[in-house]
């Protein structure tokens, strides 16, 4: 997948700002959660891989998708490029294989491989935030009759 599809596919996800508030969420919180959709380019980038275009030419800090948190740029080490956090380790691009993994934070030690690239990495969230949404949408949607 590529970055522009990656983010066109992800502004085209959405939920009813309505029917969030309606369920007692905050307005502000509905706006964050909304705007989250739709991350804005902001300069071309010299990186080939995709999820490295994504964070260091959109503000990719904004998208939320399960427990990641992307980074506002590309962080590096010898070994990795940082691209964001799972909970409280780092999401991270091997650099010599191309492989999209997480990595404790303190020692960076491997945990585990997420995907063998970072488009498949994108292809992979992507349908976990359809997943995620469609959740959500039962829950706002579906009245329990007692």
């Amino acid at each position: 997948m590529t970055t522009e599809n990656f983010v066109r596919a992800l502004k085209e996800l959405t939920l009813n700002k309505n029917a969030l508030l309606n369920k007692g969420l905050s307005e502000k919180y509905v706006n964050e959660l909304l705007d989250s959709f739709d991350c804005v380019w902001i300069r071309k980038s010299a990186y080939k891989d995709p999820l490295l275009i994504l964070i260091d030419s959109y503000k990719a800090s904004i998208i939320r998708i399960g427990n990641i948190d992307f980074g506002q740029k590309v962080g590096e080490t010898d070994s990795y490029f940082i691209i964001g956090e799972v909970e409280v380790d780092l999401l991270v691009i091997d650099k010599h294989t191309g492989i999209v993994k997480i990595v404790e934070k303190e020692i960076y030690t491997d945990m585990w491989e997420c995907a063998a690239n970072g488009s498949k990495f994108l292809t992979a969230i992507l349908e976990a935030q359809r997943f995620l949404l469609n959740v959500v949408q039962m829950i706002i949607y579906i009245r329990i009759e007692k």
